[in-house]
């Protein structure tokens, strides 16, 4: 049998926060949508594997190294999709 199992959580950053891009400073004034991070995760009785996709223009190695520390027996798969 296999398990299933499914999470979401809001990532949008605060009003007046730092907004990348513009080549210039600029800072949040609105929002169009939340941000969000979704993942699935399955174990089949013996492996456990997790898709995970957030709402970023990327991460880079420190992040998936600590995600990888923080899932030491979980196979998975993160996208970043383009905001």
């Amino acid at each position: 049998m296999i398990k299933a199992g499914f999470f979401e959580c809001d990532i949008t950053p605060p009003y007046r926060a730092d907004s990348p891009g513009n080549f210039g400073k600029r800072k949040i004034k609105h929002f169009s949508d939340y941000l969000k991070v979704r993942a699935v995760a399955f174990y089949d009785g013996e492996k456990k594997y997790a898709l995970i996709g957030s709402d970023t223009l990327g991460c880079g190695p420190l992040f998936l190294k600590r995600l990888q520390a923080m899932l030491p027996d979980v196979n998975f798969i993160h996208s970043a999709s383009h905001t």
